[in-house]
């Protein structure tokens, strides 16, 4: 490739490319794209981070719970792994 080309524009580099968008989630059972209905077993496992325990409860105020849900396969069967992390201010 000369200078002259390149600096034209006409690099052998440059390519088009497209971000995919989100998935549609027509076919979800529940309302936040969740494929999987309420017979499924959830285990609910509660998260401790050591830096929201160092702070004394008198001087921290939870403002919510993050909920982050996985599938796990186990033999035979699925299940829900729900896991839940406080989210507090100080």
């Amino acid at each position: 490739m000369t200078a002259a080309a390149f600096v034209c524009g006409a690099s052998a580099w440059s390519r088009n490319t497209r971000r995919k968008g989100r998935k549609a989630r027509g076919e979800s059972v529940t309302d936040v794209g969740l494929r999987y209905g309420p017979e499924e077993p959830v285990e609910v496992i509660k998260v401790k981070a050591p830096e929201i325990e160092a702070i004394s409860e008198e001087y921290r105020e939870v403002i919510g719970k993050k909920i982050t849900h996985r599938l796990a396969q186990r033999p035979g069967s699925y299940a829900v792994m729900a896991y839940r992390r406080l989210m507090v201010k100080d």
